[in-house]
């Protein structure tokens, strides 16, 4: 049991980890430029909104790839 807890912390960690990483790929892939010279406070917020966005997406990423392996090695190991 206590090897099932240490691994899905560490599962945890390494989706946070890499869901920074996915969140600025997401927000540079949307190329979120200023309208004006600088940044008004609103397309500020809409930044962040994205980067939020895109972290989501990818600790929701992660972790269905971990489910995807997971069943797929079930599915071997049983047959």
């Amino acid at each position: 049991m206590k090897d099932l807890i240490a691994r899905e912390f560490l599962f945890f960690f390494v989706a946070l980890i890499v869901a920074l990483p996915v969140g600025f790929l997401f927000l540079y892939m949307l190329h979120v430029e200023p309208a004006g010279a600088s940044m008004s406070a609103d397309e500020k917020v809409l930044e962040m909104d994205l980067l939020f966005i895109g972290g989501l997406l990818g600790f929701v990423g992660v972790y269905l790839a971990r489910l995807t392996v997971w069943g797929v090695k079930q599915l071997l190991i049983s047959n």
